[in-house]
Order: C-alpha cells, then structure tokens, then sequence
C-alpha cells in the first residue's frame, strides 16, 4: 500500500491524503490485519473497502483510491466501465476520488482516455489485471 502517492488539486484532495495499493475486493477485516488493529475504517460498502473509504491510521486520514473503482463499492465491474465510458463521451462527470480512480492506466495529470476504459474492460474479462 502507498500512502500519500498522489495529488489532485482540482479534486480537492491533497498530497498524503490518499492511499493506493489496495486490490479490489479487499474487506475491511483484510485491511486492518494489514494495517494493524488500530485503524478505522469509514464509508465502506458491503464490508468491502473502495474507492472514497475513509481510513485513519495513527490519527491521520486517508482516502483510499481503487484504480478502476469508479463507484466506490470495492470491486472492478461493468458499472465501472460503462461510467468510465460516459465520462469519456462527457456525459457524466467524474470527480473526486471517483476521477482518480478512472484513471486505470494513465499517469493522474492525464486525462481519463480510451486507455482506461480499456484497461478496466481487460480487467473484468480477466485478461489483464489492473496494478494498483
């Protein structure tokens, strides 16, 4: 897990504040033995920590970013896709964490691009996962 990788002015989030590394699927329980006993963990869908959880470790608050997790709920799906591809033909907005996490395969400064959309369409058939 990386603490603070990133930064996102235009998102609101700071350098420091954000926690990548963790894989898709991961529960709450998996976290804290990873992390230690002593975290909490806020926001979490399901039992499954996603993109916009909130964890406070040692007394400072993370947010936690799932590359291809575009709607929070801890998994890589096709609501994922389908909002990566809307955002992409400016339908929706993405914003926030939620934009972060678009970004599966391209640097944060980028764009969200056809990159992405692909990168979590491979993911989901299963024939090339996303690096977190």
């Amino acid at each position: 897990m990386i603490f603070g990788h990133e930064e996102c002015v235009t998102c609101g989030l700071k350098k420091g504040s954000l926690l990548y590394g963790i894989e898709p699927g991961t529960t709450v329980e998996k976290l804290k033995k990873a992390l230690g006993k002593d975290i909490v963990v806020n926001g979490a869908k399901n039992g499954l920590v996603g993109t916009g959880t909130q964890v406070v470790v040692s007394g400072k608050k993370y947010t936690v970013i799932i590359k291809g997790d575009t709607d929070g709920d801890g998994k890589i799906t096709a609501t994922d896709y389908i909002r990566v591809r809307l955002h992409i033909l400016k339908r929706i907005r993405l914003d926030g964490e939620k934009l972060l996490a678009a970004h599966a395969s391209t640097e944060i400064s980028k764009n969200v691009s056809a990159a992405d959309y692909i990168a979590i369409r491979l993911h989901i058939l299963k024939k090339k996962l996303i690096v977190q």
